[in-house]
C-alpha cells in the first residue's frame, strides 16, 4: 500500500504529531516546570513514531504500532468508564480537573497515537525487528532511565507503584526493595511477547511483514 498519496498523508501525520509532542513538551516544561514530561510513554511513543515515520524507519514505527495498544489500553477503559459511567480505576480521574483546554490536550494526543501507528503499518508494512526495538526502547530502556532519573512521587509510567493506587496505598519498603520495578520489566516483557505472537497470527494476513 506504500503509493505515493499514502506516503505524502502519512509525512504530513508524522510532522503534524512531531509539532503537537514538541508542543504538549514545551507546554508542560513552561507552565509547569515539568522536565519529566519526557520520560511519559505516550510522548516518547509519539516521538518516536514521528521520527520513523518522517525517516521511513519502519522498525521505530513497527515498535510505537506493537506497544501503544498494550501500553494505553487501560488509559481509554479508564476514560470511557469515566465519560460513561462517571467513574474508573483513578487512572484518568486528574484529567476532569484540569482546564478545558489541558483536557482536549491529553485527550486527543492519547487518541491519535494507535490510529497513526496503525496506518503507518499498513503503509509501510511491519518491520520484523519491530519487537527487538519494541522490547529494547520501551521496556529496557525507557522503564529503568524512567525509574532511575524521575521522582517517586510523579511515579511516571507506573515504575514506582501501581497507576491506579496512590504512594500511601503502597508501602515504603514495596517501593524501596524495588520488587515492583521488577515486576513491571517481567510484566511487560511478557504482554510485548504476547502481542507480538497475536499479530504474527492474526495480522498476518492483513499486514505485509517487511525487513527494514
Amino acid at each position: 500500500m506504500m503509493n505515493s498519496k499514502n506516503i505524502y498523508v502519512l509525512h504530513f501525520l508524522g510532522i503534524l504529531l512531531l509539532l503537537f509532542v514538541l508542543f504538549k513538551i514545551s507546554y508542560n516544561i513552561y507552565y509547569y516546570n515539568y522536565f519529566y514530561t519526557i520520560f511519559w510513554f505516550c510522548n516518547f511513543a509519539a516521538l518516536l513514531l514521528s521520527i520513523g515515520i518522517i525517516f521511513k524507519f519502519k522498525s521505530l514505527v513497527g515498535a510505537v504500532f506493537l506497544a501503544s495498544l498494550p501500553a494505553q489500553f487501560v488509559w481509554f477503559l479508564d476514560f470511557l468508564l469515566y465519560i460513561i459511567f462517571g467513574l474508573g480505576f483513578g487512572r484518568t480521574s486528574d484529567l476532569f480537573n484540569e482546564s478545558l483546554f489541558e483536557f482536549l490536550l491529553s485527550v486527543t494526543f492519547h487518541i491519535i497515537i494507535i490510529p497513526i501507528s496503525i496506518y503507518s503499518v499498513i503503509v509501510y508494512g511491519l518491520s520484523r525487528k519491530s519487537f527487538m526495538y519494541a522490547v529494547t526502547l520501551f521496556i529496557f530502556i525507557l522503564l529503568p532511565l524512567t525509574y532511575f532519573l524521575t521522582p517517586l512521587q510523579n511515579n511516571i509510567n507506573c515504575v514506582f507503584f501501581p497507576c491506579d493506587m496512590s504512594h500511601a496505598e503502597f508501602t515504603d519498603s514495596q517501593i524501596l526493595s524495588g520488587l515492583y520495578f521488577i515486576f513491571v520489566l517481567g510484566f511487560w516483557s511478557f504482554i510485548s511477547l504476547s502481542i507480538y505472537l497475536m499479530y504474527n497470527i492474526f495480522l498476518k494476513n492483513k499486514i505485509k511483514f517487511v525487513d527494514d
